[in-house]
């Protein structure tokens, strides 16, 4: 039985400390967008503030 308590711990612990891996996490700077480019930016005008307004209406509605 005290065997059985040892290979449980040790699964336990194994678990545990696996999920400690921090290799796909990115750290950006804060303020800084480093994304792909938004083609709306690009455009100008007053088709692009409709534009935008539109996606940004779309975006904020409820579901």
């Amino acid at each position: 039985m005290k065997k059985t308590s040892a290979i449980a711990a040790a699964l336990v612990l194994a678990a545990l400390v696996g999920g400690c891996s921090d290799d796909g996490v990115t750290l950006y700077e804060a303020g800084v967008y480093k994304g792909h480019s938004d083609p709306l930016l690009q455009g100008q005008g007053a088709e692009r503030t409709e534009t935008l307004q539109k996606r940004l209406r779309t975006s904020q509605v409820d579901r």
